[in-house]
């Protein structure tokens, strides 16, 4: 299966399952897990599709024509790490309140 189908799947299986939540049952069957699993195996197919289609067939590439790009958007990926990191430690944004004047 094509990885852009397999995808698809994954998060069509998440939709459908999303959107038949029910109360929990005390029959003692699988109750919530498939609300909690399939959501978790639909993110870690695509984190698995992105790194084989981003990483390693970039990173196999020539530095001008494609391992570049991989390195710069790893590096903006921890600059804004550390700087969404300083700014949780600097205040907590849950105490800032917002204007209710617009």
């Amino acid at each position: 299966m094509p990885p852009d189908q397999l995808r698809g799947a994954a998060l069509g299986c998440g939709r459908h399952d999303c959107a038949r939540r029910r109360e929990p049952t005390a029959s003692g069957g699988l109750g919530d897990v498939p609300q909690r699993l399939i959501p978790v195996a639909g993110i870690g197919i695509d984190g698995y599709i992105l790194y084989k289609g981003f990483f390693v067939t970039e990173l196999a590439l020539p530095f001008k024509t494609g391992s570049s790009i991989v390195w710069i958007s790893v590096a903006w990926a921890l600059i804004g790490i550390v700087w969404a990191l300083s700014w949780y430690n600097r205040r907590r944004l849950s105490a800032i309140s917002l204007p209710t004047e617009v």
